[in-house]
């Protein structure tokens, strides 16, 4: 089935910033007059015809994934096998590993440790993906890391320490993720459709549709979903508030993602935040973005929405940082819901979608239950486009008007190839999801029917004085409106008044090319508010008062 299992599409890629608490420097070799030896690892590929034959029999039932990735075992350890070269001051290890025919590669290990000094740099010969530094920022106590692919059927580990660091390193190369379809190399391709895996009909989430959602699409994520010996895939996650408003980095997202991932698997996840276009056309190469490793699961929903509500919650292993700008989103258990809304989501491990509803979703059963678990909501046709969901939207939140999530994607019957006939996708009710969850998300016990979404910084929101950005804004204090002015703004803006909590109330967005937006804020009672600039991958807070 389409939707109701996760999605493992990946696409074609360029050389893009990106991130996993690692510091984006040059791997030291590329720097260096020496060479090493072209000889490679080679392990033995899988067979490709068996999992295509195993794939397309799976497409035929419920909940089995699309799989693009089957995962090799390797078990080397990485200081036995690499090139060895002694500098004066540090020494450097390089090892290639070679698997036929893959379309990329990815990194697990189950033995991972770095001393402080030490960096750790995966790419491919080509140089066209380059991930790193990762250092003792990415050690966890239970060992375990992942890395994200790059290209190709070759990849090269290559570790710096420095000669003064005595500690050893511990860097096990024990699974590599091995892509026998649906990767594009776009560098190589210079094919733009290769970068688009999702349905042509979804809507870009910073297009106009998104206006009014800003808030709540910061805590939207991809999930790199590790399964083991069965392969490797995409779902959808929302970073979820708790009463005690504490930024405990809790995801939630549907149980059925979670089907052939035993808890251990988690430590092999991989969270993308911000994986988005930068505006509401798709762009030529794969825009930048923050990825995070490594989680644990707290609980699911093992009946996969058949007698329950299909809900999953992550506890992820590191905090986020605040350069991730993330969004803590809020919460609702109650049945009186809003008459639209929107959905948030990455279809087929695409870049980040808004799909949008006019219509009250309606309380339905799911997948032959016989108890409504679920909300049935119908999409609308927008501006620009049809947003649908599709494999890899899997537990992706749906959202009211006012900004709260009322549940997850369990699946569903949209589809691009279907557009303003039925279409129609089932959410698991958060509202039944709750008494799994409580325990974490109301630790409290306060037996809380709402929880508001909140930002970063909130104790309330504080202003945010180190940015890239400088903005002024006017009349101070503002009575009707207040103007705003983004001086060195190169990119689209967009601009939130929020209240003490964080809660949005007023939005607006300024087009790239203008540095000036105004906002009527006569609606507002008298008090502090905030006003929220988001631009060039940044943002910034001030504090403003209206008369």
């Amino acid at each position: 089935m389409k939707k109701i299992a996760l999605t493992l599409l990946f696409f074609g890629l360029s050389l893009a910033t990106m991130a996993q608490i690692s510091t984006k420097q040059t791997p030291r070799s590329f720097k260096m007059d020496a060479g090493f030896s072209s000889e490679s690892l080679t392990i033995p590929a899988p067979d490709v015809d068996i999992l295509l034959a195993q794939d397309a029999e799976n497409a035929k039932t419920m909940y089995k994934p699309r799989r693009s990735a089957a995962v090799v075992p390797v078990k080397v350890n990485l200081f036995e096998k690499a090139q060895h070269l002694s500098l004066s001051d540090a020494d450097l290890y390089i090892l290639k590993i070679k698997i036929p025919y893959a379309q990329a590669l990815n990194l697990f290990s189950d033995d991972f440790y770095i001393p402080k000094g030490g960096e750790l740099y995966v790419y491919n010969p080509q140089h066209s993906k380059v991930l790193g530094a990762y250092t003792c920022d990415n050690n966890r106590e239970d060992g375990a890391f992942a890395a994200e692919y790059v290209y190709g059927d070759e990849i090269v580990f290559e570790y710096y320490q420095p000669k003064s660091v005595r500690e050893n390193a511990k860097i096990e190369i024990s699974e590599l993720g091995y892509f026998y379809r649906d990767v594009v190399n776009f560098e190589e391709s210079k094919d733009a459709t290769g970068f688009r895996s999702s349905g042509s009909c979804n809507v870009n989430a910073n297009c106009s549709e998104g206006n009014n959602y800003r808030d709540i699409q910061r805590a939207v994520c991809r999930i790199y979903v590790y399964m083991g010996s069965y392969g490797a895939g995409w779902c959808s996650g929302t970073l979820i508030n708790n009463t005690n408003n504490d930024k405990t980095p809790y995801i939630l997202s549907a149980g059925h993602c979670s089907q052939y991932s035993t808890a251990s698997n988690y430590s092999h996840f991989i969270y993308y935040f911000n994986y988005e276009s930068n505006g509401c056309n798709t762009p030529y190469s794969e825009p930048s973005y923050t990825s995070l490793s490594g989680s644990t699961r707290l609980a699911y929903d093992n009946s996969y929405g058949s007698s329950n509500s299909d809900y999953l919650l992550i506890r992820l292993a590191n905090d986020i940082p605040q350069s991730v700008h993330p969004y803590w989103a809020g919460w609702t258990r109650s049945t009186s819901l809003k008459s639209n809304g929107v959905g948030i989501h990455h279809p087929a491990g695409d870049i980040k979608k808004i799909s949008t509803y006019t219509a009250r979703p309606v309380s339905s059963v799911y997948n032959g239950g016989t108890t409504a678990y679920h909300w049935r909501v119908k999409w609308t046709p927008t501006n620009n486009g049809y947003g649908i969901t599709e494999g890899g939207s899997s537990g992706s939140g749906l959202f009211g008007s006012d900004h709260l999530l009322i549940g997850t994607l369990s699946g569903g019957a949209s589809d691009c190839q279907q557009v303003n006939e039925y279409q129609l996708d089932w959410y698991g009710k958060f509202g039944k999801h709750f008494a799994y969850i409580s325990s974490w998300l109301d630790p409290t016990n306060s037996n809380a029917t709402q929880c508001n979404g909140r930002e970063y910084s909130n104790s309330g929101i504080e202003e945010i004085q180190k940015s890239q950005l400088n903005i002024s804004l006017y009349p101070v204090p503002a009575k009707d409106n207040v103007t705003i002015n983004v001086e060195n703004a190169t990119d689209k803006a967009y601009i939130a008044v929020m209240d003490y909590l964080g809660r949005t109330l007023l939005s607006q967005e300024l087009p790239a090319g203008q540095s000036t937006a105004t906002i009527d804020v006569s609606s507002l009672a008298s008090g502090t508010y905030f006003v929220r600039v988001y631009c060039n991958k940044d943002s910034v807070v001030r504090k403003i008062t209206k008369e």
